[in-house]
């Protein structure tokens, strides 16, 4: 067998590390793919069990609950007699 010339020996490497990148590039998109699911599951579970165990009442009966931190505002909101306009310092 005839001895390999410098170039087709890079050839060669290149061509093995062409192949090595490739999978490593279909092992990793299957691993994200895998830990995406994952965490979808995890975050689907997660949210449920919030929902179903918060035990916070949806009835409007009352008006509010004794959770409530929000409070409506006694008065609407008016226009000042200001310019509303700020400038930015920028031509």
């Amino acid at each position: 067998m005839p001895a390999m010339t410098d170039t087709q020996a890079r050839i060669g490497r290149r061509a093995e590390g062409t192949r090595r990148v490739g999978r490593a590039t279909a092992w990793i998109a299957a691993a994200a793919t895998v830990l995406a699911t994952a965490f979808r599951i995890v975050l689907a579970t997660g949210t449920s069990d919030a929902r179903t165990d918060s035990g916070a009442s949806t009835s409007t009966e009352s008006g509010s609950t004794a959770d409530d931190s929000l409070q409506a505002p006694d008065s609407a909101p008016r226009q000042g007699s200001g310019s509303a306009h700020t400038g930015s310092g920028g031509s």
